[in-house]
């Protein structure tokens, strides 16, 4: 191996090392705060950071490109609340993530409400996917309640949020 593909190999490890820490610290923030106070408060903190970094930008937009901004947004911030209402609600987080990264498979399949023909690669390549997260992230505690809904959820919005996104950065 060469050195730049262990370089590629740390920063994934450090990447999922921190998605998992992530993972766990909103639900041992969800303890001691409301999933909405949560949500809201790293919202306005990554606003406030982004703002700080990229007013000059934010000036130069016009209104239809704020507008598709805005969308964007409320489509993600949605998702967002559906993964924390999950987090808060649900009891496996095994389960949490294997429902949550459900949206790569969707995010094709809700490709073809916007007029995208998918090739047949797909078509192979969507249930050996979704195997192998089941495989990844189930064990034998899989139970479907509210918060397991709320994951669902969040997978499908996200699945929607990654078409929109796309199509609005294209623009």
């Amino acid at each position: 191996m060469t050195a730049h593909s262990y370089k590629a190999d740390l920063l994934l490890f450090a990447i999922t090392f921190l998605a998992a820490s992530g993972w766990i610290f909103s639900k041992e923030s969800l303890i001691g705060v409301e999933p909405l106070l949560f949500m809201g408060s790293r919202f306005l903190l990554a606003g406030v950071i982004l703002a700080i970094f990229a007013h000059q930008q934010i000036r130069k937009l016009d209104l239809r490109s704020f507008g598709r901004i805005l969308t964007v947004g409320l489509i993600f911030a949605g998702a967002m609340l559906c993964w924390i209402l999950g987090l808060h609600w649900g009891t496996h987080l095994g389960v949490g993530g294997f429902l949550t990264s459900v949206w790569v498979i969707l995010a094709p399949l809700v490709a073809l409400f916007f007029g995208e023909r998918p090739g047949r690669t797909l078509w192979v390549a969507l249930p050996v996917g979704l195997l192998g997260l089941a495989l990844l992230a189930l064990d034998g505690e899989f139970s479907f309640g509210r918060g397991e809904w709320f994951y669902l959820a969040s997978a499908f919005t996200l699945a929607f949020y990654i078409n929109v996104n796309g199509r609005a950065a294209g623009k």
